[in-house]
């Protein structure tokens, strides 16, 4: 029964469901003054008190409007769902249903305001996710900035530690006693006073590399200290990795590259887990950016000369490896920027400094016994 365009202002077309009509019949319904009737397939017309009907909303999404009573002990219902009519009722309410259907607005208005609520509220979860990633990466290095700052070096030491031992089984760690004491005894010169406790290896590894751990572990390739001629150049190429971990280059490389994941670790002082391993992965494919390397080279030519240890060690390891950078067992620089700039820079520094240094003594190291004591 669809006959709503011919209805009178009160009178619409639903379904009845009552003790014989389980599945619900198709009739008119008519709201007089004081009364619903309703008029059924069989010409019957049932007349019922609006004062023993109940008007309330229900169905999905509470978009049908249920007229509800008892008669003779059974129940009865009556469903509008026609929202046209709805609106026509709602805005000149029959005699009777005034109440009802105030009611009805009252509550109409509060559903809509907690579904906007509702909604908002997964709008939210859902977009907030979204927004903080968004602004993660599109503040990524003042948020990893924001974010290391709130690890002591403590923290660091403890975190640094065990990413070492997760690196370790990719290493050969040895210790020669001629370049384990050099490499130590130039490392705490050039580390004297700094606020974390260094450690430094030695890896049985040709290619001319040295890299820093956060927290104060610096492993040296054997290649690097066979290709250094001299124990200045050997510290000129600590100076810089001990930059890096002052710095704090890595750590922030690495809490960008984790992300969200380990800055909410961070947050929680948790530094177990897989975090560890996965920032020892991260470590060996991480890569500074070059104005970090300019920043390691000069306040690590710096720190060269606060030490009273000479920096020309510094430009000439540099020099060498800038001609054999296109060599594979070079990876030192070949994966830093710009390599002759730095080098440049380096000598200008150099030139600009050589008023204010007074003449160094070479390093007290026999530097052919430490080559001498590495596996050929």
């Amino acid at each position: 029964m669809r006959r709503t365009a011919s209805l009178a202002a009160h009178s619409f077309a639903g379904q009845c469901f009552g003790p014989d009509k389980a599945k619900g019949d198709d009739v008119l319904v008519e709201l007089v003054p004081g009364s619903l009737v309703i008029c059924l397939a069989d010409g019957v017309r049932q007349a019922v008190p609006l004062t023993s009907v109940k008007l309330s909303r229900g169905g999905f999404n509470q978009t049908q409007w249920q007229f509800q009573w008892k008669q003779d002990g059974s129940n009865w219902m009556v469903i509008l769902s026609d929202t046209n009519i709805q609106q026509k009722l709602l805005s000149s309410p029959p005699v009777g249903l005034e109440k009802e259907i105030e009611a009805l607005k009252s509550g109409q208005r509060k559903s809509k305001l907690f579904s906007r609520l509702g909604w908002t509220i997964i709008t939210l979860i859902i977009l907030i996710p979204i927004a903080l990633l968004g602004l993660f990466w599109w503040k990524a290095d003042k948020i990893a900035e924001w974010g290391v700052e709130k690890i002591s070096t403590a923290q660091e030491a403890s975190l640094g530690n065990a990413i070492f031992e997760a690196q370790k089984t990719g290493l050969k760690l040895i210790n020669p006693a001629p370049a384990q004491s050099a490499l130590e005894e130039i490392g705490h010169k050039l580390t004297d006073g700094s606020s974390y406790q260094y450690q430094f290896y030695i890896n049985n590894d040709p290619s001319i590399n040295a890299f820093a751990i956060p927290g104060g572990v610096i492993v040296v390739n054997t290649g690097l200290i066979k290709a250094s001629d001299s124990a200045e150049e050997l510290a000129g190429v600590l100076a810089h990795e001990v930059q890096h971990v002052e710095l704090r280059h890595s750590l922030k490389g690495m809490v960008k590259d984790l992300g969200l994941q380990a800055l909410m670790q961070f947050a929680w002082g948790d530094y177990s887990g897989a975090l560890p391993a996965q920032m020892a992965k991260d470590l060996s494919q991480l890569s500074f950016s070059r104005s970090q390397e300019e920043e390691a080279d000069l306040r690590g030519f710096d720190l060269l000369v606060n030490k009273q240890i000479n920096p020309k060690g510094m430009v000439s390891i540099y020099e060498k490896l800038e001609k054999d950078g296109g060599k594979p067992a070079v990876t030192l620089l070949s994966t830093h920027p710009d390599t002759k700039t730095r080098v440049l820079q380096l000598k200008e520094r150099m030139v600009n400094t050589h008023s204010t240094t007074k003449p160094m003594a070479p390093l007290n190291i026999k530097w052919a016994v430490v080559k001498a004591s590495l596996p050929q």
